[in-house]
């Protein structure tokens, strides 16, 4: 579990995987997942990290300077660095210069990969042998991302074989996003040309915020992490509004993902049990994460997980966020249960998963679970 200071610098996440599981821990990533197998040995192999080789690639140093794409950036352009990542398998993106960025930037350009035991988990949740080689199953298995920052999750996902859809509200980010997708292949301005895609993933960008009613904000960023932006109301954290000029003195769209998803040609999937969806009906929901700085229930609501059932749910619960978005933090745990999803923590640096137990009264005991986290 990755945790911030008092000062909310670095988050503490959990993972929880169900459709009727879920993780949690105060400011943590949860994985939830619809668990339709019996048997989470089978589905999370121990022997996944050992399979794959740990080869840590060479860091490229490249200083780049772009022009502007959009009237929305400066017009001096930004100046970024590009890097190699060390995940399975690597991919090439475009960060912040580490000293703007202390953070995600930071830990990408030297380490070669960002919260290594969520990156872990993925790899058991997304094994390299998941689709078998069938390539119309490859072309309908689907990872959504809601706040995707830089796009390292959508991209780490992309390469392994996932048709990434990927929201993210800050124009500078979802441009270097962009220009990371392009680099390594995987952009596609749009998922229904999958029946002509290659045999890869792909990474389809929104530069749009997520919530339940369609409106326009203005964002927030974190002074040493300009990943981190929220249309939260918070001070507590060192949030700025953008100065005249900059690529956040802009109204931002926010759009319901679910209206989207239905613009791109994806369709939800009812069935409940473990089937492979047929082809020519559904798409394979396989994973769903969030990271929206608060706006996790809206956004969670604008999705509709009555229609649009993911097998696995990767969130991060940060409650001081979420109050300034005006939500109860409980609340949209409670609003992940109703939908059958359980909770699991995650533990160690190679993503093992530890269930939460809230009791009989799974309501009560997730709200009784969630106020102790936070003390």
């Amino acid at each position: 579990v990755n945790r911030r200071n008092g000062n909310g610098d670095l988050h503490k996440r959990i993972a929880w995987p169900t459709s009727a599981l879920v993780a949690l821990a105060l400011q943590c990533f949860f994985i939830m997942h619809l668990l339709l197998r019996p048997n989470l040995q089978e589905y999370f192999p121990n022997n996944c990290s050992e399979r794959r080789q740990q080869q840590h690639l060479p860091i490229m140093g490249i200083s780049a300077s772009f022009s502007s794409p959009s009237s929305v950036l400066p017009k001096a352009g930004i100046e970024n660095k590009l890097v190699t990542t060390s995940t399975d398998p690597p991919f090439h993106m475009f960060v912040y210069p580490t000293q703007q960025d202390k953070y995600i930037s930071h830990n990408i350009a030297t380490k070669g990969i960002y919260e290594p035991p969520t990156t872990e988990l993925i790899y058991k949740l997304i094994p390299n042998d998941l689709l078998g080689g069938d390539v119309k199953l490859k072309k309908h298995y689907v990872a959504v991302d809601l706040g995707s920052n830089l796009g390292y999750y959508s991209l780490l996902l992309a390469s392994r074989g996932m048709h990434v859809i990927s929201f993210e509200a800050s124009p500078d980010s979802a441009w270097l996003q962009r220009s990371s997708a392009a680099l390594n292949g995987l952009l596609l301005s749009t998922p229904t040309t999958q029946s002509t895609a290659s045999d890869g993933g792909s990474v389809t960008i929104i530069d749009r915020g997520v919530t339940d009613k369609p409106s326009t904000g203005r964002l927030s960023r974190h002074s040493d992490s300009p990943g981190m932006t929220s249309f939260s109301a918070v001070d507590k954290f060192d949030l700025q509004k953008g100065a005249a000029g900059t690529p956040l003195d802009v109204d931002i769209q926010l759009v319901r993902a679910g209206d989207m998803l239905k613009e791109l040609g994806i369709i939800g999937s009812s069935s409940s049990n473990n089937e492979t969806p047929k082809i020519e009906q559904s798409h394979n929901l396989h994973l769903l994460k969030i990271d929206v700085e608060g706006f996790e229930l809206k956004a969670l609501k604008g999705l509709d997980l009555d229609q649009y059932k993911f097998r696995h749910i990767l969130m991060e619960y940060f409650p001081d966020m979420l109050r300034g978005a005006g939500t109860d933090p409980p609340q949209v745990l409670l609003y992940i249960l109703s939908h059958g999803y359980k909770f699991y923590e995650i533990v160690g640096r190679m993503g093992e998963l530890r269930k939460i137990d809230v009791g009989d009264n799974d309501a009560k005991g997730l709200r009784d679970w969630a106020e102790m986290a936070e003390k």
